[in-house]
Formats: structure tokens, C-alpha cells, sequence
């Protein structure tokens, strides 16, 4: 999966040390420098290559409790086995991260010829970065 850049307004949210900014105040997030957004960014691109058929590393970015859309995150590996691997591209949006609670929105484009706009709420346990909901549009 190609590794996309973050988006004009992704950059904009970081300060020149790495923290987020808030949109809103302008102030940024003192409690997610710029170590945490590295190791969240890590965890969401473990779930875009995992996600072109490496179960391994794709099962490796979500929390065992995790849900798709709702649902036990099993029915995604289910998917991701039956279908294998493809070429998909996917580029991240964004990631907006306070604490150890962060969002962020993927694109993907052309997964087996499907085109996604991927939400991911990822959260900060045991020093580990995961992926604990899931949606796709």
C-alpha cells in the first residue's frame, strides 16, 4: 500500500514540535507529542498493509475488543482472508489525537475495486497504540 502524506489540514494541526493542534483554541495538545503521533501513525499503517492480506500485521493494529461498524472485528480478518491481497492505495486524512484517545480518517481507493472512506478510533493501553472501532462509508 503506497504511503500517503497527511493532508493539508493534517499538517496544519501540528505545531513545529509534533504536538496537535486544536482547531478550535489553537492551542496545542501538550499530553500528545510528537512520539505519540509517530507510534499512532505506526499502528493505523500496520492497519493499511495488513489490510492489502497480511492478517499478521494487520491483526497486530487492532485491539482484541475491537468492532467493524458494530460488529466483532473477526468479520474484517474474516474479509481480508477470503479476498487476499490487493493493490489499494490508502493515504491518511488525519489524526487528531488528546491524551491517549485519537481519531483518525483513512482513504483507500481501488480495494478489490472499492473505494472507502475509513474512521478510526484508536486508543493508548498498556503503552500500546490500538485500533478499537472501526467504519467505513
Amino acid at each position: 500500500v503506497h504511503r500517503g502524506a497527511l493532508s493539508d489540514v493534517a499538517r496544519a494541526r501540528h505545531g513545529m514540535n509534533g504536538t496537535v493542534m486544536n482547531q478550535r483554541t489553537g492551542e496545542s495538545d501538550m499530553l500528545t507529542g510528537s512520539k505519540e503521533m509517530a507510534e499512532a501513525r505506526e499502528t493505523i499503517q500496520k492497519y493499511i498493509d495488513g489490510a492489502n492480506g497480511d492478517l499478521k500485521v494487520l491483526k497486530e493494529a487492532y485491539s482484541e475488543k475491537a468492532l467493524i461498524n458494530g460488529r466483532p472485528i473477526e468479520g474484517l480478518f474474516r474479509s481480508v482472508g477470503y479476498y487476499g491481497g490487493t493493490h489499494a492505495t490508502a493515504r491518511i486524512d488525519y489524526i487528531d489525537i488528546s491524551g491517549h484517545a485519537g481519531m483518525a480518517k483513512v482513504i483507500v481507493e481501488n480495494w478489490h475495486g472499492q473505494d472507502y472512506v475509513e474512521y478510526l478510533q484508536l486508543l493508548k493501553e498498556n503503552g500500546r497504540w490500538t485500533v478499537t472501532v472501526y467504519s467505513r462509508f
